[in-house]
């Protein structure tokens, strides 16, 4: 599948009037028919960074808001691979946490709240060390709550 090229927009503003206008205002879909809710308040968390590690993402990410289509697109990227998710909290893998691993080391993580609805968590690019530990990860095989 093709991804989007990256999208350059001059300001912050901008980014979050693209948000609005193509994730949070609209259906977005996956592949196989989940209806992915995008909220409003997402745009920080996913947009933004704590370079400083003290809690706080504080950081607007020119890389990441480059990459907003691509969310989109890997949701839909039927050849993208699908993992479960770890919870950190409970020590282990979560059939409702849905991770997609697009064009190489491009995650998306979803959180499913039933077989046809699920929110966005994050997305991001993997380094080698995560992406090795995500491929250690049971394959995604369809909503089984735990």
């Amino acid at each position: 599948m093709t991804y989007p090229p990256l999208l350059r927009l001059p300001a912050v503003k901008d980014y979050i009037l693209h948000y609005r206008a193509n994730y949070s205002k609209v259906e977005v879909r996956t592949w196989d028919g989940v209806v992915v809710k995008f909220e409003g308040a997402h745009f920080y968390h996913l947009f933004y960074e704590d370079n400083d590690r003290d809690g706080n993402k504080d950081q607007f990410s020119w890389q990441r808001a480059e990459h907003i289509n691509w969310i989109k697109q890997a949701l839909q990227d039927f050849s993208a691979t699908h993992y479960q998710g770890w919870n950190n909290k409970h020590k282990r893998y979560d059939p409702t946490r849905r991770l997609v691993v697009a064009e190489g080391n491009y995650v998306v993580v979803i959180q499913l709240l039933s077989d046809t609805k699920a929110f966005i968590v994050t997305h991001f690019f993997a380094d080698n060390p995560t992406l090795a530990k995500i491929r250690l990860s049971p394959l995604w095989k369809g909503f089984n709550k735990p």
